[in-house]
């Protein structure tokens, strides 16, 4: 393999571990004697540097970035990893939401809605002239009742 094809090799190592380029080095196949000539020297060669550019524009930032279960080894990496207890405590925290093991509170969605529809049932009148008397009716009904209750003042009639 030549040394332009393992640049670019390199180049789309190193865009998917951008802090590790002894990785990336090692992940290209070469001799062992290589790896750390390449691995300090080929992060800043414009080669691999134009590589990267084109590999990003090629296939998108996205695709050089850690899928959901690597990300989540590496939260679990780190977690066991971690000297002090509340370094652990935060990282499996992260760990646990970004696995969905602590479920949040407010998400639940309840779809088993119902419509009931409240009617109210009024009898037809029989005719309009029978509708008019029944409420000429219960509206001196109600006036004579406030009359009562007023004792008659300041009530207007409208005979």
């Amino acid at each position: 393999m030549n040394e332009a094809d393992l640049k670019i090799r390199f180049a789309d190592a190193l865009l998917r571990d951008p802090n590790n380029a002894f990785a990336a080095a090692q992940s290209i196949g070469i001799e062992q004697s290589r790896i750390m000539e390449i691995a300090t020297t080929w992060p800043n060669d414009a080669d691999v540097l134009k590589a990267q550019k084109q590999l990003v524009e090629k296939h998108g930032a996205r695709e050089f970035l850690p899928s959901r279960e690597e990300a989540a080894r590496l939260l679990w990496e780190k977690a066991q990893n971690a000297q002090k207890a509340e370094d652990v405590a935060k990282l499996m925290k992260i760990y646990g939401d970004y696995m969905g093991f602590i479920e949040k509170p407010g998400l639940t969605v309840n779809n088993n809605t119902q419509n009931v529809l409240h009617v109210m049932r009024v009898p037809m009148p029989e005719s309009a002239e029978d509708w008019e008397s029944k409420a000429i009716e219960h509206q001196s009904n109600i006036t004579s009742k406030i009359l009562e209750s007023d004792g008659g003042e300041n009530v207007e009639s409208e005979d």
